[in-house]
């Protein structure tokens, strides 16, 4: 299917075969082929021209005005050039009223064309009761030719406008083509033919003869970029004519003719491709490379630290490769990138931390990290011994100095170790105080059974650095001292002893009681 063709265009482009959904009238033009007797019958048209022709003179088509807006009149454009006659395609066009729909009465036979202004409806139904034409065409605003094909004297032609919501008048011009000067042209253009002797897609070769004084060889092949000619085995450079096709002057005689095509930048774009499919391919092989390469090593490591290396499984799971390791003892450590094999001795991991009871002197010193009440939950007496038996076992004063400064702790060291918070109300935190071996003791001895003691609650002011006024830090140590008191009172009175007796005797627990924590007062008032 095609739009806007003529017999001129099909003679100028090579076409051959006019393939038609209808039975054509009988015409000179062309002849029957093939039909299959209900909507195909093809035709040869008998008035082709070759691929390429010689125009003796080259002005046929550099001279070429091809810039009226109707393509008919193009055409009668080039046909003057060449034979000098006034028009190929006839005016014919009747006088009528411009409307939606008119009718044009034919007034010779012949084959007819129509050719629609583009400011008209862009879709037209031509109709021909008489002849069976009923064809819509469309997107007329593109400026082509409507072939009508062959009409006789008194059909009536019908356009319709046909455009969508559109009311525009049909302004149309009605052509019939003179078959005579389309012989004639025929005749004077193939007068040097381009004679092919093999034809592909990618390369034409024939010859040509060309008349005395040369002239300018017309083809109708798209001058594309990759196109290549080669006269008489040299190349050379064409001409693009009329902005589309191959020509090239030749001089008077017999030339052989070549017309090759190669895709362009094929080359930049296989080498392109080559070099892509090839990083493809280093990416998919550097895991695998890799992976060798991490094999390779760790033999290497394996081999310096005097181990069995380490294979990898199916299952990608490391083991040994040597079953020697199953019972074998003191294996050394192997680290290769951040893989690490069993430890020197695991059964230590197994054997249990040895706990030192109360009183006794450690087998090793507590890190800094552990805290008192880590200590103290650790400790678990086997029997809780008496309170008499409690008082006995308390060390004099000098004999806990010695014991500490046999342990290696000055008394510095000992007099810095934090105290048990009170039971029942936890201790505010409070700058460095001042303890007595005698608390120390107390600290160090199983505690009784907690008795509550039925006194008013106190009320423990935190001490924080935003509260530095003085009245704030007397409020502090008074509740301080309270606490000490109801501690101190706690511990003597469930031990069943006077806190003012010193040396053990017991006795009834006075109503006052002084602590023996003192808080130092810090003469800096800046550090309060």
């Amino acid at each position: 299917g095609s739009y806007g063709q003529t017999f001129l265009t099909n003679m100028l482009m090579s076409v051959k075969y006019t393939i038609a959904q209808r039975k054509l009238p009988d015409s000179d033009l062309y002849s029957l082929t093939y039909t299959n007797g209900t909507n195909v019958w093809v035709y040869e048209n008998k008035y082709t021209l070759p691929v390429g022709y010689v125009f003796s003179d080259p002005n046929v088509i550099y001279s070429w005005l091809d810039t009226s807006s109707t393509p008919l009149e193009n055409q009668n454009a080039l046909v003057r050039n060449l034979l000098g006659y006034e028009t190929l395609f006839v005016d014919v066009t009747p006088r009528y009223t411009g409307s939606t729909t008119i009718n044009l009465t034919v007034q010779e036979d012949g084959f007819y064309y129509a050719y629609a202004t583009t400011t008209g409806p862009k879709s037209i139904r031509v109709s021909n009761p008489e002849t069976g034409l009923n064809r819509n065409f469309t997107s007329l605003n593109r400026s082509f030719t409507m072939e009508l094909g062959w009409c006789r004297a008194g059909d009536i032609l019908t356009f319709s406008n046909t455009e969508e919501n559109s009311t525009k008048n049909i302004a149309v011009t009605l052509y019939r083509m003179d078959e005579e000067v389309l012989k004639d042209f025929y005749d004077k253009a193939n007068q040097a033919p381009f004679v092919v002797e093999h034809f592909e897609d990618t390369k034409i070769t024939g010859y040509v003869e060309v008349p005395q004084g040369g002239g300018l060889l017309f083809t109708t092949i798209a001058a594309e970029e990759g196109w290549e000619v080669f006269v008489d085995g040299q190349k050379v450079d064409y001409q693009t004519l009329k902005k589309t096709y191959i020509g090239h002057f030749l001089n008077a005689g017999h030339h052989e003719i070549e017309f090759r095509y190669h895709v362009p930048m094929l080359l930049p774009s296989a080498i392109i491709s080559i070099v892509a499919w090839l990083i493809m391919l280093l990416i998919g092989l550097l895991p695998f490379l890799k992976k060798a390469a991490d094999k390779r090593r760790i033999k290497r490591a394996a081999a310096a630290a005097g181990v069995p290396a380490i294979v990898e499984t199916d299952a990608l799971e490391n083991v040994w490769a040597s079953n020697e390791l199953s019972g074998a003892e003191g294996t050394k450590d192997v680290s290769v990138e951040g893989e690490t094999t069993p430890k020197e001795n695991p059964e230590a991991e197994d054997a249990p931390i040895e706990e030192t009871s109360a009183g006794t002197e450690p087998a090793e010193e507590p890190s800094a990290e552990e805290t008192p009440a880590e200590e103290h939950s650790e400790e678990v007496p086997a029997e809780e011994p008496s309170a008499e038996e409690a008082l006995a076992e308390e060390p004099s004063e000098e004999g806990t100095l010695e014991e500490e400064q046999t342990a290696g702790n000055t008394p510095a060291e000992a007099s810095s170790k934090e105290q048990s918070p009170a039971v029942g109300a936890p201790a505010p935190p409070v700058p460095s105080l001042e303890t007595s071996p005698e608390d120390d003791v107390k600290e160090n001895a199983p505690e009784p059974e907690p008795v509550v003691p039925e006194k008013a609650e106190v009320e423990i002011v935190p001490f924080t650095e935003a509260d530095s006024d003085n009245a704030h830090m007397e409020e502090f140590e008074e509740a301080f001292q309270d606490a000490n008191e109801q501690r101190e009172a706690f511990f003597w009175e469930a031990a069943g002893k006077n806190p003012s007796v010193r040396d053990g005797s017991s006795g009834p627990v006075p109503e006052e009681s002084t602590s023996t924590v003192q808080l130092e007062e810090d003469k800096d008032p800046s550090r309060q």
